[in-house]
Parts: structure tokens; C-alpha cells; sequence
């Protein structure tokens, strides 16, 4: 999708603007962001017939736009963060998808964190409509497949991607290895465990993970577990369109997707009940792109 296409769709719901939050040294905040725009919504043809696009059809690169949006992510995200008074952020956690990685190293150009994480639970929904943007006749990024071949549409194991058939989901996920060759001049962190694990998971074309179920089960519990492993610190997450949907929904309990554009910033603040010691989740900006538009009004 182009990018003035998205911000017109998506540009309504920019930004929730409560009160300042006060400084408190112990305080946690959680900032999640989708990944910036990806080559292949720009130019599907050229994407898929490049090397990069046949080795790895599902795992497609920022285009130079994308870069910058990261970049002004960063920026919004170090803005918003002073302005609330919150500890800079501290840990950087991505989906280990090359996508979320690039916004990850663009966006800490603003808040030089020493090293990137690379955190597993917050990849990509691996369900059948994201199958279906790469591994099908005529696959063209498009969620839920190309119009010959949307959901629904059998499709023979002989006619898939052939990566598509046997999982498990480390032949989609790279390793460490994979991302430091990538990326020489980055720093990932070499003892840093995802919080949910995904490499080992059975998921393959005839066993996707589902939508409507695991998926937002394993983005809340993965959003949880940051916040009980970094319980006093500002962490920023890089992940994709649906984690950060189903993040804000099942943290803070409301039924309502937020849309979200390309580098959509949405912050999530736990609230401890000092009687039941239950938490729970405010959300004080939700799916910002403020700073992707070339009007910027960083007063907003």
C-alpha cells in the first residue's frame, strides 16, 4: 500500500493525549510499533522477481520511505517518552523479521540503546492469510491472498511454496547468525532469551496458527511477559500490524483494533491495583503515525 494511500485510510485515529504522567523512577511503560513500509506493497513485481524476494518471499525489506518513517519513529518515541516524564528506553525488542529488524536499527538512531533483542513471541501471526501472501499461485503480499487464490480457495501442496509445506516456523524465523551478517554493523544481544519461543512451533500450511485464537493469545502473553521481565524499565517493541492490534486489545481489554498505518505507536502503561495487586493496562497513545506525516506537528 502506498504511503499516502495508508496515512489517508489510517490517519484518523492518530493519537490519545491524557495528562501528563508524572515522573515516578520505577515507573514501566510498553511502546509497541508496527514495522515501516515493505518493498514488496511498492513494487510487488520487482520484490518478488529479485533475489532477495525468490530466496525469502515472505520476509520482504524496507523500502527508503520505510527507513525514514523508522527514523521519525524514533524520534517521536525519545519526544513522548521526556515529555511524560518516563525513564528513556532502555531495551529494544523486534520480531526477528527483517522488516521489524531495519525499523529497529533506524529507529534507535534517536535513542542509542546499546543492543538490539531479537524477541520471537512478537513475530508475525503465522496463519493462513499470511501464508497466503507469499506461498500461493500468484501470491502478491496481499493478507488472505491474491484475488485468484483469497481464503477459502483450495490450493494443492504440489502448488505451494515448497518452504510453505513442512515448518517448523524456524525455516521463516533467521538466526542470530543470519541477522548479524545481515546487519554487520549492529549490535544484538548475545544473551537476551525471547519470552515466548517460537522456533519449535509446529505451524506449517496445513497447521497455521489461527487468527481468531493463538495468535492474540501469544501477542498478550508475549506483551505481559516483557512487562514481569522488565518490570522498572521503558521498552520499545518492533513488531507487525496484527501482534500490535492484538497487544493493545487483550493488555488493555478493549474489543476495538486500533488501525494503524506504517510505524504506528501505541504506549501501554500497567496500573497496580494496591489491593488485589492485579494490573491494569492505560493506553495513552494509540496507533500515533503523527510523526510519518510530512505536516508534522510534534505539539499533537
Amino acid at each position: 500500500m502506498a504511503p499516502a494511500l495508508a496515512r489517508r485510510l489510517f490517519g484518523a485515529r492518530q493519537i490519545h493525549s491524557g495528562p501528563k504522567i508524572k515522573k515516578n523512577p520505577a515507573h514501566m511503560a510498553l511502546l509497541i510499533a508496527r514495522h515501516g513500509e515493505r518493498e514488496d506493497y511498492v513494487d510487488t513485481e520487482g520484490f518478488y522477481k529479485s533475489d532477495w524476494g525468490v530466496e525469502r518471499p515472505w520476509d520482504p525489506k524496507l523500502t527508503e520511505e520505510g527507513k525514514w518513517q523508522a527514523r521519525e519513529l524514533g524520534k517521536r518515541v525519545k519526544l513522548e517518552v521526556e515529555r511524560r516524564g518516563l525513564k528513556p528506553v532502555t531495551k529494544v525488542l523486534t520480531s526477528p523479521l527483517v522488516r521489524c529488524v531495519q525499523t529497529a536499527v533506524e529507529a534507535n538512531k534517536a535513542l542509542g540503546v546499546e543492543e538490539l533483542c531479537v524477541e520471537e513471541g512478537v513475530v508475525e501471526a503465522l496463519c493462513e492469510n499470511w501464508f497466503r501472501t507469499w506461498s500461493v499461485p500468484g501470491a502478491n503480499a496481499q493478507w488472505g491472498g491474491p484475488p485468484t487464490c483469497r481464503m477459502g480457495v483450495a490450493v494443492p501442496e504440489a502448488d505451494l511454496h515448497p518452504l510453505a509445506v513442512d515448518g517448523p516456523v524456524s525455516v521463516w524465523i533467521p538466526t542470530l547468525d543470519q541477522l548479524k551478517g545481515w546487519f554487520p554493523g549492529v549490535k544484538f544481544s548475545g544473551t537476551y532469551s525471547s519470552v515466548l519461543p517460537m522456533r519449535e512451533k509446529p505451524y506449517k500450511w496445513a497447521r497455521p496458527e489461527h487468527l481468531e485464537s493463538e495468535a492474540p493469545k501469544r501477542c498478550t502473553e508475549a506483551g505481559s511477559s516483557v512487562h514481569q521481565r522488565f518490570p522498572d524499565e521503558t521498552v520499545l517493541v518492533l513488531t507487525h500490524g496484527g501482534p500490535t492490534q492484538f497487544t493493545y486489545c487483550g493488555l488493555t481489554g478493549d474489543p476495538v483494533e486500533p488501525p494503524l498505518s506504517f510505524t504506528s505507536l501505541t504506549m501501554l502503561i500497567p496500573r497496580k491495583n494496591d489491593t488485589d495487586g492485579s494490573i491494569k493496562w492505560e493506553a495513552p497513545i494509540v496507533g500515533c503515525c503523527k510523526h510519518i506525516s510530512r505536516e508534522k506537528a510534534d505539539s499533537a
